[in-house]
């Protein structure tokens, strides 16, 4: 979020203007930068998805970023941003049996943390070069040098 807010000056202001915002915003992170952006499953049976089949015991993979991007759910899918309404679930937290059993304290932490965040610094900048790392499953940060200010 941190990252996202300092790439995007004008939604950091709107959220500092507007810190009603901060759950939105912290969704609108999880549908954009999904930590886990992805998980495979072995099919129990066959199936057919918009005329493809899907044969028993086909390893399939379920790219959660891109159904994040969908069309047909989201309105201008690739943007970020935080006014954002969540009338349709995002995959950024699992779904179903497969739901991230920690969604609920992810999110009552980071909104803590956000909530102090703002209440002391108006303002962030990149001071450095990020260092992201990735599997096939998860992704996040190694590193995010910032500055804030006051």
């Amino acid at each position: 979020m941190a990252l996202s807010l300092a790439e995007r000056p004008e939604q950091r202001r709107l959220l500092v203007e507007r810190p009603e915002l901060l759950p939105n915003t912290i969704e609108e992170t999880m549908r954009y930068y999904p930590i886990n952006w992805t998980q495979c499953r072995t099919a129990t049976q066959r199936v057919e998805i918009e005329g493809h089949a899907i044969e028993r015991d086909d390893y399939v993979m379920m790219p959660y970023a891109g159904a994040n991007r969908d069309e047909d759910v989201y309105e201008r899918p690739d943007e970020y941003e935080i006014t954002r309404s969540f009338e349709k679930d995002h995959l950024g937290w699992g779904y179903g049996q497969h739901a991230c059993p920690g969604a609920l304290l992810a999110r009552t932490l980071s909104t803590t943390i956000w909530e102090r965040i703002l209440a002391r610094f108006d303002d962030w900048e990149l001071a450095g070069t990020p260092q992201p790392f990735s599997t096939p499953f998860i992704r996040g940060m190694l590193s995010l040098p910032l500055r804030f200010s006051q």
